[in-house]
C-alpha cells in the first residue's frame, strides 16, 4: 500500500490515478470512502440512502479529474481513513502534504478541498511554494469559522460521545466480539473529532489571523465555490455563516485575485455530497483549470 512517513513517524496514506504525466491535483476530506461510514455512525446522514449518495460523490470528483489530471488521492488529515493518527497542525499540514508530492512523484500540485480541508489548504498554500493553486469550497478564506469549529466540538453533547467512545474501546471484550468493521469505524471516529479538535485549538492557541496570512496567499490559482444557503452543518453543533461572510467579503476575495462563484440553492453538504450538488461545482471549477498549467 502506498505509505510516506512524515518526520515525525506519522504515516500518510495516498493513492495516485488518473494521467501520470498530467498536473497533479490533491484529493481527500471529504471525498474518503471511510469518512461516509463515520458521518452514518454519528447522524451527519439520516438514512443509509444518504450515505450511498456520498460515496457516490466521492466517485464522481475523483472521476472528473482523471482524464486531464495527476490525482492524488489522500486519507487526510491526519486520523482519517488509513492514515495514522497523530500531531495536526498547519505546518504539519504543508510538511505532510510535501511529504506526499514527494512520495507520489509530484513537483507542484493543486489542492481541491471543501470546508476543513478548504481550511488546512489556506495554511498550506502559505506555508510551501509547492502548492501552486486552491480549488475551495464550503470556508471563508477570511473570517474562517475556527472559533465556531471549537465550540461545536468541545460541546456537552459531542464531550460526551467522544468520553463513551474512549470507554467503550478500552474495553477488552468489545474489541473481542464486536464487528470488525463496526469498531474501525468507531475507532476512526474518535480519532477523526481528537484530531480535527487538536487542529482548530492549535490555529486558536497561536492567534492565527486569516486577516493577514490569505492576503499574502502567491498562487495565482485561487478558486472559491459555495453554496448560497451554506451555514455549516447545525445538526452536528457546527453552525458557521459560510455563505453570509464570503458574500459580505467577495469584493476583497476578488482584489485579492480569487475567483469566487455562489451556487444557488445549495447547503453545506448539498453543494459537496449530492451528485447534482458535486457536478455543478466541478463543471465550473474545470473550466476554470483549463486556462492554468502547473
Amino acid at each position: 500500500m502506498p505509505y510516506v512517513t512524515a518526520s515525525d513517524g506519522c504515516r500518510l496514506y495516498y493513492e495516485v490515478k488518473g494521467k501520470q504525466d498530467g498536473p497533479a491535483i490533491f484529493i481527500g476530506y471529504p471525498w474518503i470512502d471511510s469518512l461516509k461510514a463515520i458521518m452514518l455512525s454519528t447522524g451527519a446522514y439520516e438514512n443509509k440512502a444518504e450515505y450511498e449518495a456520498g460515496l457516490s460523490s466521492n466517485k464522481i470528483v475523483i472521476d472528473a479529474f482523471v482524464d486531464r489530471y495527476k490525482v492524488v488521492c489522500i486519507d487526510f488529515p491526519r486520523g482519517y481513513g488509513k492514515t495514522d493518527v497523530g500531531s495536526f497542525t498547519p505546518d504539519k499540514v504543508a510538511s505532510d502534504l510535501v511529504a506526499i508530492a514527494d512520495g507520489a512523484g509530484v513537483d507542484k500540485f493543486v489542492l481541491l478541498g471543501f470546508s476543513l480541508s478548504a481550511g488546512y489548504s489556506l495554511k498550506a498554500a502559505y506555508r510551501t511554494s509547492r502548492c501552486a493553486g486552491l480549488v475551495i469550497g464550503g470556508w471563508a478564506p477570511l473570517e474562517g469559522g475556527f472559533v465556531d469549529m471549537i465550540n461545536g466540538l468541545t460541546n456537552k453533547k459531542t464531550n460526551r460521545l467522544l468520553m463513551l467512545l474512549r470507554i467503550t474501546l478500552k474495553i477488552k471484550m468489545v474489541k473481542l466480539f464486536m464487528n470488525k468493521e463496526k469498531y474501525r469505524v468507531l475507532s476512526e471516529q474518535l480519532s477523526m473529532f481528537e484530531s480535527t479538535k487538536e487542529y482548530y485549538y492549535s490555529i486558536i492557541n497561536s492567534q492565527f489571523n486569516d486577516e493577514v496570512e490569505t492576503p499574502k496567499l502567491k498562487q495565482k490559482i485561487k478558486y472559491l465555490f459555495y453554496g448560497s444557503e451554506d451555514l455549516g452543518v447545525p445538526e452536528m453543533d457546527l453552525a458557521t455563516e459560510i455563505a453570509p461572510t464570503i458574500r459580505r467579503r467577495q469584493k476583497e476575495l476578488e482584489e485579492l485575485g480569487w475567483t469566487v462563484v455562489e451556487h444557488k440553492g445549495f447547503d453545506h453538504k448539498g453543494v459537496s455530497e449530492t451528485s447534482e450538488g458535486v457536478k455543478i461545482f466541478l463543471s465550473s471549477a474545470l473550466s476554470y483549470l483549463e486556462e492554468y498549467s502547473w
